[in-house]
This record gives C-alpha cells, sequence and structure tokens, in this order.
C-alpha cells in the first residue's frame, strides 16, 4: 500500500530528489519479504487443514480450490505470491511503472484475500441449506467506495496540514545537492 501512494505522490509533488530510487528499491524488498511470509501462511493453512483432519476444515480448502470461488483464490495466490517474484530482479525493483504495477496488484490480491475470507466463509457455511453465491448489493459496492474515497480525502488532508518528508531529510537532501554542485 506504501508503494501504491508513495509512487503517485512522488511524481505528481515532483519530490524525486527526495524520494529516491533507492527508497523506491528498498520498498519493493519489502514487498518481496512479505509477499514470501503470505505465501507461506497460504501454505501452512492448507496444512494445517489436511493435518486437522476436520471434515468442515478439508470441505472449506476444497471448496476454495474447485468451487464458486476458486478463480478468485487463485488469483490472489497469483497476485499475492506469484506477481510479485518479479521483485527478486533488481532492474524490476527499480523501474517506477513495473513497480507501481506490481504494487497494484499486490493490493488487489490483498483485498480478495479478506473477500474470500469473508464472503466464502459465509457462502459455505455449516449448513448446506444457507450455501448460495454471494452477490454484492448497492449498499456493500457503496460502502466500499466510499471507504476508499474517505480514505483518499483524509489523506490528501493530511498531505495539506502536515509535511510529508521531514525536515532533516529535506535539509540532508539539500546538503548533498550543495556538495555534488561545488564539486569541480
Amino acid at each position: 500500500m506504501v508503494l501504491t501512494l508513495v509512487i503517485p505522490l512522488r511524481h505528481f509533488y515532483r519530490l524525486e530528489d527526495l524520494i529516491t530510487i533507492r527508497h523506491l528499491d528498498n520498498m519493493g524488498k519489502i514487498l518481496l519479504a512479505t509477499s514470501l511470509i503470505v505465501g507461506h501462511g497460504y501454505i501452512t493453512e492448507i496444512f494445517m487443514s489436511w493435518y486437522a483432519g476436520d471434515p468442515f476444515e478439508k470441505s472449506m480448502m476444497m471448496d476454495r480450490f474447485t468451487g464458486q470461488y476458486a478463480p478468485t483464490y487463485w488469483f490472489l495466490v497469483f497476485a499475492d505470491v506469484g506477481v510479485v517474484q518479479a521483485l527478486w530482479f533488481k532492474r524490476v525493483r527499480r523501474s517506477v511503472p513495473a513497480l507501481f504495477g506490481i504494487a497494484i496488484v499486490a493490493n488487489v490480491g490483498m483485498y480478495l484475500d479478506h473477500y474470500i475470507l469473508v464472503i466464502q466463509s459465509l457462502h459455505h457455511d455449516y449448513l448446506p441449506s444457507d450455501w448460495r453465491f454471494f452477490h454484492g448489493t448497492f449498499w456493500d459496492w457503496a460502502t466500499l467506495f466510499g471507504s476508499f474515497g474517505l480514505f483518499l480525502t483524509l489523506l490528501f488532508l493530511f498531505i495539506r496540514s502536515f509535511p510529508m518528508i521531514s525536515m532533516f531529510e529535506v535539509r540532508k537532501a539539500i546538503h548533498q545537492k550543495k556538495r555534488v554542485e561545488e564539486m569541480p
């Protein structure tokens, strides 16, 4: 999420001197490490549902793999773990458009992870008579897009009211720029 916010702010507020490629590269490494942790979590979840021997847990996992929400589940695994593996390459981590695209895909994958956790649990309840496909209502979608709007409003109010970058970083960048300009 940080990359999704920082890259456009860096571009539109012309902060390339303060938020450097090195910063983005390091954030790409953090995204890669987080992706590996999430992938380990997915594998652990599959193993624990098999190892527990609970029929409901097994049927829940099989429903994730092959049920109505299977394409969503496999896309979230691909988005959270598969796409992010491109960040092993330094060239990809230092490409701002590639890094932004990977961050967007990872954010979509994390949203789908929460979607699967909530919706699939409601879809595949303990009672087979309650099993049905979820269709979002107008209010579900309004709440989703309203939360995005509220978040962006609060983010821009924060940016307007408080400095985005600490004064120490700004002074350090100015000092380094003067040092480079003074070199023969």
